[in-house]
């Protein structure tokens, strides 16, 4: 880690390859949850308060407030394992359960470089699969989970 320090430290950080957007796992409550074909929804806003002060009509201040988060689509093809399923069954039947997830980016030699935390989730949409009879496609599904606070780990 100090090397990459020190790369970074003197400019060199084009040395360093970024990381792929397939090779990554979601992980519910440490569960393997399933083996998803898209993420997304991973980002945060900080809501900022405008405001401009008589006798200084040229400047506008800013005040930074809370952050928000932006929900987190999951979407994987359709199979036996229903524990998501299940878990938004139940939210639906009012036995809402938060869990805490990760979705872990790999490397190209399949080591967990960074991954994201996010606290206090909870299913708030389903949406079933595009079916078609001429079609010969994986049936896809996605879950949307609203969820508290996000953080980013690097390994």
């Amino acid at each position: 880690m100090s090397t990459l320090n020190g790369l970074l430290n003197q400019g060199l950080s084009y040395l360093i390859d970024p990381f792929r957007n397939f090779n990554f796992v979601v992980e519910i409550d440490g569960i393997q949850a399933a083996g998803y074909s898209e993420v997304s929804g991973l980002g945060i806003e900080l809501e900022v308060e405008r405001r401009q002060f008589g006798g200084d009509n040229h400047t506008e201040y800013k005040f930074i407030k809370q952050a928000t988060y932006t929900d987190l689509v999951l979407k994987n093809g359709i199979s036996q394992n229903d524990f998501m399923w299940k878990w938004f069954q139940s939210t639906i039947d009012g036995n809402i359960t938060p869990r805490n997830g990760s979705i872990y980016l790999y490397d190209s030699d399949a080591k967990s470089q960074t991954y994201w935390n996010f606290f206090h989730a909870y299913p708030i949409s389903w949406q079933g699969p595009a079916l078609n009879a001429q079609g010969n496609e994986v049936a896809t599904h996605s879950m949307t989970l609203a969820y508290r606070q996000l953080k980013k780990v690097l390994v």
